[in-house]
């Protein structure tokens, strides 16, 4: 099988660059793991402000039709002990957020592009020397002329180029359902809140279910992964202590979370998207938006490419991705020193990049 792009990955960056390539009808095809069960849905919140991207890429009806809900704000303690109200009704011209379905939206955006997925099972293998080339589970090969990364924190086809990758932290996160828990006064239902060894967020599922996710640092991962452990690690929490369901048992499913990127984000014939390109800590909310610009800007790079062999576009998009992952680490850095209030805490020592005191 020959094409003019593989993307590898299925998740929400490359569907939707599988979505943006068919607009401008160049051939490609999809490549993905086949699911061995359904994800843990953590009810991820869009902010107003990734809206008129989604517009602008004719992506916004699918997560409209997908989405829990609209979402008016959230609430946190970040900083001090007192609750902040973050109203998106203050935001202009929207004045709402999305609270996302995400395995509802994959797999909405997987219907769309239906034609474009192929799967495999166990294995894959990539070539790139003299034009890309994938074997599907040793059988089936698929050959091209740019390939794109779309496997998120794994960086499987950078990996397999021997691309380094740069990694600030070692930030893990521990998810659970749970049924839901309402504090009037805290009605948008989602919450964020620190402790001293890390912080956490619970959003509101459902009329009955809630998720709560706990980020710490990977030394803390024992602990953390067994919610008998949550009540203490919660105890002096403003808020969060209120959320935890005592009906055991609850299942943790832990994952990285960590900043990172890596060396490059494009060669001569491949880039990176989404998480592979640039991973952001889930305190900025903007892994979705990255997973939708990277995947816009790659599909205006892989137009440009394809009509002149010699376009200097995967450079660029190269480039401008570092200067924005510079942008939003410095970011990063300034929301977690404002608090301040653990100063012998290794947690917060590591991810303010400062001594302990």
């Amino acid at each position: 099988m020959t094409t003019q792009v593989i993307i590898i990955g299925k998740g929400l960056a490359g569907l939707a660059l599988s979505f943006l390539l068919s607009k401008k009808q160049i051939p490609h095809v999809v490549l993905g793991r086949k699911e061995k069960g359904p994800l843990l849905a953590l009810g991820e919140t869009l902010p107003p402000s990734a809206l008129p991207l989604l517009q602008s890429t004719g992506l916004l009806s699918v997560f409209e039709k997908t989405a829990l809900r609209k979402t008016t704000g959230y609430h946190s303690c970040w900083g001090s002990p007192i609750t902040t109200d973050h109203n998106f009704y203050f935001n202009r011209p929207i004045q709402h957020g999305l609270k996302l379905n995400k395995a509802s939206l994959l797999l909405a955006l997987e219907e769309m592009q239906q034609l474009h997925v192929d799967h495999f099972e166990r294995s894959i293998s990539t070539t790139i020397e003299d034009c890309p080339r994938v074997v599907l589970d040793g059988e089936k090969t698929i050959e091209s002329q740019l390939i794109v990364d779309a496997t998120g924190r794994k960086r499987q086809l950078c990996k397999s180029l021997g691309i380094g990758q740069i990694e600030e932290d070692e930030l893990m996160a521990f998810s659970c359902h749970q049924k839901l828990v309402k504090l009037p006064r805290l009605p948008h239902g989602v919450f964020v809140e620190p402790f001293e060894k890390g912080w956490g967020i619970v959003s509101q599922l459902s009329d009955e279910q809630q998720v709560m996710t706990l980020f710490t640092h990977k030394g803390e991962a024992a602990s953390f992964s067994d919610f008998a452990n949550w009540k203490d690690i919660l105890e002096n929490t403003v808020h969060l202590k209120e959320f935890l369901d005592d009906r055991p048992p609850h299942k943790v499913i832990g994952a990285k979370a960590n900043t990172s990127r890596p060396i490059q984000c494009a060669g001569a014939n491949w880039l990176a998207i989404g998480d592979a390109a640039m991973a952001f800590d889930p305190l900025s909310s903007h892994g979705i938006t990255s997973a939708v610009y990277t995947a816009s800007q790659a599909a205006k790079a892989i137009e440009s490419r394809l009509d002149d062999a010699a376009s200097p576009a995967f450079m660029d998009y190269d480039v401008q991705l570092k200067k924005i992952y510079a942008a939003y680490y410095e970011q990063k850095l300034q929301l977690y020193r404002q608090e301040t209030r653990w100063k012998d805490s290794g947690f917060w020592a590591e991810m303010r990049r400062e001594s302990v005191v």
